[in-house]
């Protein structure tokens, strides 16, 4: 419960009251009491009023401005009227909460409702400022904003603006990490406040391209970006200084949009005779719309606008930032200094102790009962209540730490001492900033760790500058004998802290009732008796105004009609009382936020619980239908005393436990409380199905997608394990069938749905924030299913589908028949890879061994294509002939192992698939087609040349040829002169 942070949710009033410590502010004519400046803002007639309450981190302006809303709340509500006339204020909050931009709009939205239709631009900007999209947007404005300065702008870094224009940076610019993603972020997560002074700012890092991403803008000053890490550090500077310019086009709120916006709202509540009052806890929350508000709140003097008044809270740093223009245009300008609420003075006490004491008390009343200290804040302005009165080491206590007195209460200081923590505010070395916050982080919430844990440090948790007593080397061997040298050490931290003493000998006597709690021994040497502590008297009480008569009629009344029900056994009159009565116990006194099942989901899915959940045995009116989580309540003896308490605590005391009897009947009702929370916490498991089972499913089908996703098994241990399975992103894996590539297709947005079941129901979070902590036990137990099951597991598929959505889709999908889906699967790969067979078979090559036959293939590619290449022959694909050529050994057993892998799966059963990369399968058997397309082609392309040219053997018989020709020609010239002789 404790928090450095102000606790002002709805379900954390009364815990703000209770500790809440009155402030002083200043402003240009001198300090002004938080209760004057209420009372001033309150009764202001002007028709508009801007204040600024600006301040460091945790000197309290949002606790400021929280009073201030709970104060004119509550004035509102008894009849008080505003300095607006008749008019119905409205009062708006912007909490800080997560500290995000698309919060802070998500509030003012909510708490406007009627007036949505002039909030749709809002919608809009909380719709777009997150996710991947938001990115590319931010991307696109960044070069928008440079572009129109780019005339302005050195010449070395004129073309920037091209960088944000270019599809090859984009990945680069937008990735995990860098500065559009951190400014993403900062618009949707939570942040505390220092990190929202600045915005996250463009780094040399992101100008530091890759080279896929040196290209596609110009190219000089992409060389340049390359080579020369100062520029990179200038265009880093030069992108930050158009962030808040590029942002604000993100959201679409800029220039005069907001300020349109605001305008139309007032316009209409002036129709419906309203007035409104905006209290922003943190400007900063807006981000970069905190100057576009303050102009939008400026006061502009127009009749035709109803009456505004704003309280905007900034850090010091923030207001500096403001124009001078803006800040002329504020009426007001208040500055909590840093130990606002720690050195107001106050009667009773010193300030900080009394801060201290307030948040002492409330944690030792627990949450259960803080609302009696929240009830003393309305009724009297101060606790009036302390945890201390009934404790049996009260006298004890006391004795030792001292109290602070709040009326006629007295509140124990343990573990701390009157003065103790303004000495270890001041005395703190990891902080310079002594604030409220400060004193809490830093003091109280570490010591109250130190002091819890058996082995304390020497410093009990707490940074602080250790005070060594001056007299310590002469008192030592005197007083501390048979100290460890661990106790020992403890002296320069608790003895000036805790009493202010400088000397061992003047603070010993203060410090030595105080040693046993700090589990030390009696100082040796006797110690003077310590005097009777001094407590702060009361101050003279002022007459008490009765809250309520003695008796009530209503009071009366009920418990008539529950005498009746119960000993006359007669229906329940007026049943809806009581019902209202016991649906208070369920929202507001049950432990909700540490209970795991049923889950947080399952509770929301209920609604919000009032009368129509609650059945009483005999009531008259019927159980509503529509409700979901039932709480039933039986006609006994437990149940009367508890609705006649109820009744009392009710109408006696006007919801709280302050009247006759009151604290017997508190003390029934904390032990019905816990004899019954577990039984009434099942009651809003309204499911019939089971949720381990719907859990089993999902953890089982989470470890089947990280598998069909990622293509390897979870890692071995344990909790590497669980963490990939929270956490791996689907990544789109190929895939040969239409079954598999649906399921691919999928993926993403069932993991996603999938994993968001599963975290809500195993988380347990914290308070109405974040989660806690998830429970491991379910995956571990889930996750050691053998890797050849691929069921998901019995469930009922007609149940699992109402109580369980998500649950019941996945089931009636593909992945509930994952092994017929690999089996297809299977056989898809089979025909991809024995299809290299008849290829390599078309050259000669034996396939016997397919990768046998894919090396000698490979290798015999590449040497045809080194021979072509010495020939001045080319493939006419220069791509795939360098890639053809560049098959080195590595590269070609790479192949041939894609191969070998794929052989393997085809051995083994289906599942096997899920271990393999089909992909490099697929460039296997890809690449080897159209190397041998082309081989063939250049084949076909050298048989047609050749067929023009004669072979040596063609030459050596055509001249064979001619020379007996010739010699036939010989022979027939010398027959033709021997028949010419004879003749003569």
């Amino acid at each position: 419960m404790l928090s450095p942070i102000s606790q002002v949710g709805v379900d954390a009033t009364d815990w703000f009251l209770a500790t809440h410590s009155p402030i002083t502010c200043e402003d240009s004519a001198g300090p002004v009491e938080q209760q004057d400046l209420f009372e001033e803002l309150f009764a202001a007639s002007k028709p508009e009023t801007l204040v600024i309450v600006k301040g460091e981190h945790g000197a309290g302006k949002s606790q400021l401005i929280n009073w201030l809303k709970l104060r004119f709340d509550d004035a509102l509500a008894h009849g008080e009227h505003p300095g607006v006339g008749k008019r119905r204020l409205r009062s708006v909050l912007i909490r800080r909460r997560s500290g995000s931009l698309k919060d802070a709009l998500e509030q003012l939205v909510e708490q406007l409702p009627e007036y949505e239709r002039y909030l749709a631009k809002i919608q809009a900007a909380i719709a777009g400022v997150s996710g991947e999209a938001a990115k590319r947007r931010l991307y696109t404005e960044m070069q928008h904003c440079l572009l129109a300065t780019r005339d302005a702008t050195h010449k070395k870094l004129k073309a920037l603006d091209e960088v944000f224009n270019a599809n090859a940076t984009v990945a680069w610019l937008c990735r995990k990490g860098g500065a559009i993603d951190r400014n993403i972020r900062r618009l949707t997560e939570e942040s505390d406040v220092a990190a929202r002074e600045a915005l996250p700012p463009f780094t040399d890092e992101d100008f530091d391209f890759p080279a896929n991403a040196r290209f596609g803008f110009d190219d000089d000053l992409a060389d340049r970006l390359s080579d020369d890490e100062a520029l990179r550090r200038d265009a880093a500077t030069r992108a930050t200084e158009h962030l808040r310019q590029a942002i604000a086009g993100l959201t679409g709120l800029r220039g005069h949009t907001l300020n349109e916006i605001f305008r139309q709202i007032r316009e209409e509540m002036q129709r419906q005779g309203e007035a409104l009052a905006l209290f922003v806890e943190d400007v900063s929350t807006l981000s970069v719309l905190d100057e576009e508000l303050i102009n939008a709140l400026q006061p502009l003097n127009d009749p035709a606008l109803c009456p505004l008044l704003s309280v905007l809270g900034m850090t010091v740093p923030a207001f500096n930032r403001l124009p001078d223009n803006l800040r002329g245009r504020t009426d007001r300008v208040l500055e909590i200094l840093p130990q606002a609420s720690l050195t107001t003075s106050e009667a009773g006490g010193d300030a900080t102790d009394r801060f201290v004491a307030r948040y002492l008390n409330g944690l030792r009343v627990g949450p259960q009962q803080v609302h009696v200290l929240g009830d003393d804040v309305r009724h009297y302005g101060d606790q009036r209540h302390s945890a201390c009165e009934e404790c049996a080491l009260k006298s004890k206590c006391f004795e030792a730490f001292g109290a602070v007195r709040f009326g006629e209460a007295e509140v124990g200081l343990y573990p701390l001492s009157p003065g103790a923590a303004r000495r270890l505010l001041s005395g703190l070395t990891d902080t310079k900033l002594l604030t409220p916050r400060t004193l809490l982080q830093f003091v109280v919430l570490r010591l109250l760790g130190g002091m819890a844990k058996e082995s304390r440090s020497v410093n009990l948790g707490m940074s602080i500058e250790p005070r060594s007593p001056r007299d310590l080397l002469v008192e030592q061997d005197r007083m501390l004998i048979g100290w460890t040298a661990d106790q020992k050490g403890r002296i320069p931290f608790l003895l000036y802290y805790w009493t202010g003493s400088e000397t061992l000998a003047g603070g010993a006597t203060s410090l030595s009732p105080m040693l046993p709690w700090f589990g030390h021994p009696p100082f040796s040497q006797g110690t003077a008796p310590r005097p009777s502590p001094v407590r702060p008297q009361a101050p003279e009480p002022k007459p008490r105004v009765p809250l309520v008569p003695e008796v009530s009629s209503k009071y009366t009344e009920a418990i008539n009609r529950l005498q009746a029900w119960f000993r006359l056994e007669r229906p329940l009159e007026g049943d809806s009382d009581f019902r209202k009565m016991l649906a208070a116990v369920i929202t507001q006194s049950l432990p909700l936020d540490d209970v795991r099942e049923p889950s947080d989901r399952i509770r929301r899915a209920s609604g919000s619980i009032d009368a129509s959940n609650i059945e009483i045995e005999g009531m008259i009116r019927k159980p509503s239908v529509a409700s979901k989580a039932r709480f039933s309540f039986s006609r006994s003896e437990e149940i009367f005393q508890l609705l006649t308490d109820l009744s009392a605590f009710e109408h006696l005391g006007r919801k709280s436990w302050r009247f006759p009897g009151g604290e017997d009947a508190r003390r029934r009702y904390g032990t019905w409380l816990a004899n019954n929370a577990d039984k009434l916490i099942r009651s809003f498991d309204f499911s019939s199905s089971k949720p381990a089972d719907a859990i089993r499913v999902g953890i089982r089908f989470l470890h089947l997608a990280y598998r069909f996703s990622n293509r390897k098994d979870l890692p071995p241990d344990k909790a590497g394990a669980v963490e990939a399975i929270v956490s791996f992103k689907p990544t789109p894996a190929l895939t040969l069938t239409a079954s598999t590539q649906e399921l691919a297709a999928s993926l993403p947005q069932r993991v996603q749905e999938i994993r968001d079941f599963i975290v809500e129901e195993q988380a347990v979070r914290q308070g109405t924030g974040g989660i806690n902590f998830i429970d491991p036990r379910p995956f571990i137990e889930h996750l050691s299913a053998p890797p050849e099951d691929l069921s998901l597991g019995e469930i009922d598929a007609a149940k699992t589908v109402t109580d369980y959505p998500a649950i019941g889709r996945l089931i009636a999908s593909k992945w509930a028949k994952l092994d017929e889906v690999l089996g297809e699967e299977q056989r898809a790969l089979y025909r991809l890879t024995y299809s290299l067979e008849p290829l390599l078979r078309a050259w000669g090559l034996s396939t016997g061994s397919i990768p046998d036959a894919l090396r000698e293939y490979l290798e015999g590619a590449r040497a045809v294509i080194k021979a072509c290449e010495a020939a001045g022959q080319s493939l006419g694909d220069s791509g795939l002939q360098n890639q053809i050529r560049d098959l080195a050994p590595a590269v070609v057993s790479r192949y041939v192992l894609a191969i070998e892998d794929a052989i393997k799966v085809l051995e083994a059963e289906p599942v096997s698939v899920l271990n393999l990369d089909i992909a490099s399968v697929k460039d296997t058997v890809d690449f080897v087609s159209r190397a041998d397309n082309a081989i063939q082609r250049l084949q076909q392309t050298l048989a047609e040349r050749l067929s023009e040219v004669l072979t040596e053997e063609e030459v050596e018989m055509d001249r064979n040829n001619a020379l007996s020709a010739i010699d036939e020609l010989v022979a027939l010239g010398s027959e033709e002169s021997g028949a010419a002789g004879a003749k003569v």
